[in-house]
């Protein structure tokens, strides 16, 4: 606290250093009158006497003069320490862990195939999936003509008549299911137009058995429409064209689904 007292008379000015109790700076006290040997002063508690301590008289004006800066200054330093010591810490960044990363660039984003572990009740999977990463099923005791083996597997969503692609497949299936040399099984090839020409039920593409994948054509009648294929005793695949009424057994061929996450 500051205290400036301006009069015509001359003055004797005193400095009085003493602590104030609020804010713990020094205040500054000038002390009046230069005729009296008992000088008023005032501080932050009320108006007191105090002596001059037998100090000299000097004008008070020039002293006022040279303690306006340096009561400036204690002014700005009180103000910064205040400023610093309110300012708000900013809070640290802790990272967070455990967080998928999220891709930035088209180059960071891949694709990456997931392909179900297991087959649907009734359907195995080949011992070497190198060949063919599909589901079969098999049921030696279960036979139907073309049309209903055709619709009873197609009862699972995506199931369809097996499709031999290679003889390492036709082996490997006829092992997994322990299927005897000689046993028909019926294949999803068929002649819907019912004049030799061939296609895969489901699929599009043409089939011919004059162009078979593997085998040979065992040539059955004109007109009959659906093929079946087995295996003889010397280990040679033969497709034959049969009746579609007739009652065989069939293969059921599953493609496990392969999708990008």
């Amino acid at each position: 606290m500051i205290v400036v007292s301006l009069s015509i008379r001359r003055y004797k000015g005193q400095i009085i250093p003493e602590q104030n109790s609020i804010d713990q700076q020094t205040d500054i006290f000038l002390v009046d009158d230069s005729g009296a040997r008992e000088t008023s002063f005032v501080d932050s508690s009320g108006f007191g006497t105090g002596s001059d301590f037998g100090l000299p008289s000097i004008p008070f004006l020039p002293i006022a003069l040279l303690m306006i800066p340096m009561v400036m200054m204690t002014m700005m330093t009180m103000m910064s320490t205040v400023t610093s010591e309110t300012s708000v810490a900013p809070i640290p960044v802790v990272p967070r862990t455990g967080l998928a990363t999220v891709p930035t660039t088209q180059a960071d984003v891949q694709t990456t195939p997931c392909v179900p572990t297991t087959c649907p009740t009734s359907y195995r999977l080949l011992a070497d999936q190198t060949i063919s990463p599909n589901c079969y099923s098999y049921d030696e005791d279960t036979e139907r003509n073309w049309g209903d083996a055709l619709e009873s597997c197609t009862l699972i969503p995506g199931s369809y008549l097996w499709r031999p692609n290679t003889q390492d497949e036709a082996n490997a299936v006829f092992n997994l299911f322990n299927i005897d040399t000689s046993d028909e099984i019926w294949t999803g090839a068929n002649s819907p137009t019912h004049n030799e020409n061939f296609v895969v039920a489901g699929d599009t593409a043409a089939f011919s058995l004059t162009n078979l994948p593997f085998g040979e054509w065992d040539e059955g009648d004109f007109g009959e429409d659906c093929v079946e294929i087995e295996v003889n005793t010397l280990g040679v695949w033969l497709w034959e064209n049969e009746d579609c009424r007739d009652e065989i057994p069939f293969i059921c061929e599953l493609p496990r689904v392969s999708t990008s996450f």
